[in-house]
């Protein structure tokens, strides 16, 4: 399997898009929150299309997509995926001030501005991309050279692997 600088291009595009629209989302709860703070958290006053997951120790909201992202039957679900902490409480959990919702996700927030920069700088640069595509493509056909050459039968691999200063890679698959 190959893949192109479009295809590099296409991905970075969507993962922009994708956390553009959940940093959208966490203002919105952020906002909500601020709105709200001090006052006690409960069913009836909660933000629309948010479901509040109590749990080992804290209060999160939790959006439809990433609520249901544990079935198999909900894996197409479009919309913000958002599991934000929102009270490091699970009894009495009350409305923080939108700053304290920062802090405690910023994976939503601080980590989404740093990350869409990156990926605006790598959509800038084509050549970044093609570099990008031809490295992973130079990487699947040498993996595959090793597995060819180092199968099953071989049963030191591994160790050939390790000292070979490629202990990330296992047979079939690249961690980075």
């Amino acid at each position: 399997m190959t893949i192109t600088a479009g295809q590099v291009k296409k991905i970075i595009e969507n993962e922009l898009a994708d956390e553009t629209r959940d940093n959208e989302a966490a203002e919105v709860i952020a906002a909500w929150c601020e709105e709200r703070a001090g006052k006690m958290i409960t069913e009836k006053n909660k933000p629309q299309g948010v479901y509040i997951v109590k749990h080992y120790g804290w209060t999160e909201f939790q959006t439809e997509v990433a609520f249901y992202s544990r079935m198999a039957s909900q894996k197409d679900q479009t919309g913000p995926d958002l599991t934000m902490i929102i009270d490091r409480r699970e009894v009495y959990a009350e409305y923080p001030q939108a700053d304290t919702i920062r802090e405690a996700n910023p994976q939503y927030f601080a980590g989404v501005v740093k990350r869409n920069e990156r990926r605006r700088e790598l959509l800038a640069s084509p050549e970044s991309m093609r570099a990008i595509a031809h490295s992973l493509n130079n990487v699947n056909k040498a993996l595959a050279a090793v597995k060819a050459t180092l199968s099953n039968e071989v049963d030191d691999r591994y160790r050939i692997i390790e000292e070979a200063g490629l202990s990330e890679v296992k047979i079939g698959r690249l961690q980075l």
